[in-house]
């Protein structure tokens, strides 16, 4: 779960990162997509869901 959490973390600030870095450059859906997904990840804490038997 630390890893999970690691890895989301990361996808949240390079998200924001990027953000400030290419302004106006069609980027957009690729930070909203890494800022979602870290947001997602940082609150669930796994990479998949739990099959139930």
């Amino acid at each position: 779960m630390k890893k999970a959490r690691s890895i989301a973390l990361f996808m949240v600030v390079l998200a924001v990162v990027l953000h400030y870095t290419f302004e106006n450059d069609g980027i957009d859906f690729i930070i909203g997509f890494l800022a979602g997904g870290g947001v997602a990840l940082l609150i669930t804490g796994t990479f998949a869901r739990k099959k139930r038997a």
